[in-house]
């Protein structure tokens, strides 16, 4: 919970000013690139990694280590935040997480 709670406080301005979190997820040029599957973006801010899915803005912040894959996924157009914690090391959760937000948006899955 409280991860989650952090990502909803950030998300909204209350942890640091607006303008601040807008920096942070201001990609770094030198950093862009086009990841698998094609489409796709991917590039740095400061301390979030910024995704572009189908076009659409994901902000992700991933904590990896032996036996363990943490991710935190922000949703800035639906004021969205999914926060993921598994004992599965180098697991793929970003999917599940685009598939969460898009059940809770009310769209489900397409899969």
């Amino acid at each position: 919970m409280d991860l989650a709670r952090f990502a909803v406080a950030f998300q909204a301005g209350r942890l640091v000013e607006p303008q601040t979190v807008d920096l942070m997820w201001t990609p770094y040029p030198a950093t862009k690139r086009r990841p698998q599957p094609a489409g796709d973006e991917l590039a740095y801010g400061i301390g979030w990694m910024l995704r572009w899915h189908d076009g659409v803005p994901e902000i992700l912040h991933t904590g990896n280590q032996q036996r363990v894959t943490n991710l935190l996924y922000l949703r800035p157009d639906r004021k969205q935040v999914v926060a993921l914690m598994t004992n599965l090391e180098n697991a793929r959760i970003v999917p599940l997480a685009r598939d969460i937000s898009d059940i809770l948006a009310g769209l489900g899955s397409e899969q």
